[in-house]
């Protein structure tokens, strides 16, 4: 007698990142480390290898930005581990804009209960809004921990 899999049909996640930014003012040749930022996530169980969903991104520092972050993930489960391919397009709205699309790679650990530990590496360039300088790029490389949960 087999055991009755558990339908999945919302990952709830939050997380906390850093990492380096370079463009804007200095230009690509300057560098900085980036905000210290949170996201809220919710990502619907469209197939059992997709999800698709966004973000609430809200950075910690300097001018406390706001962020949507619509999102579409990939899922190739590997036993208790879950390779996390990713597309977004992360739109700053407040205090100033900034558009830009962003690729990332996560890594889930699952335990027990839909509880799982998740590590994230994306990059993001923005092109787009009153605060990134004409002619410039804004580029971020960002690594994020956090945990999540499937219902």
């Amino acid at each position: 007698m087999r055991a009755q899999a558990v339908e999945e049909w919302l990952d709830i996640s939050g997380g906390l990142g850093t990492g380096v930014m370079r463009g804007g003012r200095g230009g690509l040749a300057s560098a900085q480390r980036s905000p210290i930022y949170v996201d809220a996530t919710a990502l619907g169980v469209q197939e059992s290898w997709l999800l698709v969903g966004g973000s609430l991104r809200m950075e910690l520092e300097d001018g406390r930005a706001v962020a949507a972050v619509p999102r579409v993930v990939l899922r190739h489960k590997m036993g208790r581990f879950e390779l996390r391919p990713g597309a977004a397009i992360p739109f700053y709205f407040a205090p100033k804009t900034m558009l830009g699309p962003e690729a990332d790679l996560g890594l889930r650990f699952a335990m027990k209960n839909g509880f799982g530990l998740l590590a994230n590496a994306g990059i993001s360039a923005f092109m787009v809004g009153n605060d990134v300088p004409h002619g410039t790029t804004v580029v971020m490389l960002n690594l994020q921990l956090g945990v999540d949960l499937f219902l």
